[in-house]
């Protein structure tokens, strides 16, 4: 007989409400729950592989700088992308603060990270 999700997950719910009743503590393993998520993920659920087409998918805004900032360097970075935290007193964590917190200037630091990754 196979148990669906539903079923376990009421098995569990009443077995821990049991188990607080009594006073006592049981600790779940993940392991109990990998046959569920492994079907779940095979059977395409939307949050199974998210945006495979994405090129700056899985890549930190902070890699992206840091890459962009070994490669042209601050001054030249500042010249292509006229924004005053790469012309005064650059550095990562200020750019990073500035870049997150404006959309239009995140586009044009993704923007060329593209251009630099075509290029190289």
């Amino acid at each position: 007989m196979e148990l669906t999700a539903r079923k376990v997950l009421f098995f569990r719910l009443t077995n821990v409400l049991k188990d607080q009743i009594n006073g006592r503590v049981r600790v779940w393993f993940h392991s109990q729950t990998t046959d569920y998520n492994n079907r779940r993920y095979q059977s395409g659920h939307p949050m199974s592989n998210q945006h495979p087409d994405y090129p700056l998918h899985g890549i930190t805004l902070e890699n992206i700088l840091t890459e962009l900032v070994e490669y042209y360097g601050w001054s030249k970075l500042g010249g292509i992308i006229n924004i005053r935290c790469f012309n005064s007193d650059p550095s990562i964590k200020s750019s990073l603060q500035f870049l997150r917190r404006t959309p239009w200037a995140r586009n044009k630091v993704e923007n060329l990270y593209l251009k630099y990754k075509k290029k190289t």
